[in-house]
């Protein structure tokens, strides 16, 4: 399969996630870093450090959503959009962030 074939694929699933749900780029990295967090933490549930195990999934799939973007800027316009991967790395992050601190400090209050 092409590189142009798989762009179109990438970003078509995107644009559909994004535009399905009637919601903009930045709404959509927030909703699904919260999303596949409370996923995560429901699959993790039995391990006392599901919050943290959660958070890493989550942050591993954003890493990837990223380095696939990274890629696809590369070929098509031969550059990388720096500020884009932060912001969107931070808005994905930010609520399973704060959750996670929440989760383990609500956790040693109960030991």
């Amino acid at each position: 399969m092409s590189v142009d074939r798989l762009y179109e694929l990438w970003r078509g699933t995107k644009m559909l996630a994004r535009f399905g749900g009637h919601i903009s780029a930045d709404a959509m990295h927030v909703n699904f870093g919260l999303l596949g967090f409370f996923a995560f933490l429901y699959l993790f549930r039995h391990s006392k450090k599901a919050a943290i195990y959660a958070w890493i999934a989550v942050f591993a799939c954003q890493f990837l959503n990223e380095m696939t973007d990274i890629f696809f800027d590369l070929q098509k316009l031969g550059t990388v959009k720096e500020w884009n991967t932060i912001k969107d790395s931070t808005l994905t992050l930010l609520w399973p962030s704060i959750f996670t601190v929440y989760l383990m400090n609500r956790r040693e209050k109960h030991r």
